[in-house]
């Protein structure tokens, strides 16, 4: 589900003597009577081989269908009445309506494949590909058009395709521990507004624990020499992150 804060903004109105005036105007959101809640059926199959007991490869198809999926209708200009129950007599105030309703038709699919390998007992490597193709359809509003460029409907279809992970986890010392993490997005090439490049990032975990008694130190650092980047269009820019943390397990 979606989320959002309903607003006062600035609207002009007509011109008058002195010229354009401004005046409060008011967003407001409310969704259809009967919406349904989201639910979702999913079918997979999957299949593990193990040629040697320091590798798994394990593969996955799945399908899912979504229904009552939950989108947003185009912004429209009404009375408050419609949606307050109060008059607007006398009033100059602009209303506009957002309304969410469960008219979204969703569905998808794809295949995931698995690579885990052990070569050292200190040292493991997991890998994954995903291809996942999204699905989605509705009648009677404005971005349902098959020319949409922006909207709900859109927003579901214009997805990235591929996924690729590989991460490391390496025991290279005694109580010491570093991990790499290795993960790929590929671009979404349309002419919608939801259109991004693809993105490649890799993240660093450094760890040191003397023993199994003592807290375990670790810096963890996400986005590893990356320049700031927006995951979605539209989202807050995410730039390289450093932390430190400390967990002590009782036992």
């Amino acid at each position: 589900m979606a989320s959002k804060t309903d607003m006062y903004q600035l609207s002009y109105g007509h011109p008058n003597e002195d010229g354009k005036y401004q005046i409060n105007g008011m967003l407001i959101t409310k969704a259809k009577e009967d919406l349904g809640n989201e639910s979702v059926v999913t079918v997979d199959m999957g299949h593990r081989y193990s040629p040697v007991p320091s590798l798994n490869i394990d593969s996955t198809v799945f399908y899912s269908q979504y229904y009552n999926t939950v989108m947003e209708d185009q912004r429209r200009l009404v009375s408050s009445d419609e949606v307050i129950g109060q008059p607007t007599q006398h009033s100059n105030i602009p209303v506009y309506l957002d309304s969410y309703n469960d008219d979204l038709d969703v569905k998808n699919y794809g295949f995931e494949s698995a690579i885990r390998w052990t070569p050292f007992e200190t040292l493991t490597f997991n890998t994954s590909y995903s291809f996942i193709q999204t699905e989605a359809s509705c009648t009677g509003y404005t971005n349902c058009s098959a020319d949409a460029v922006s909207g709900y409907k859109t927003k579901y279809i214009d997805q990235p395709a591929h996924y690729v992970s590989v991460q490391s986890l390496w025991d290279f010392a005694p109580g010491w521990q570093l991990d790499l993490w290795y993960k790929y997005k590929s671009e979404v090439s349309t002419d919608s507004y939801y259109a991004a490049p693809s993105i490649s990032t890799v993240d660093l975990r450094l760890a040191w624990q003397h023993k199994s008694t003592w807290p375990r130190v670790e810096m963890v650092v996400d986005g590893f020499g990356e320049n700031a980047y927006s995951d979605l269009p539209g989202l807050a820019p995410i730039e390289e992150t450093i932390y430190f943390k400390a967990s002590w397990n009782f036992q």
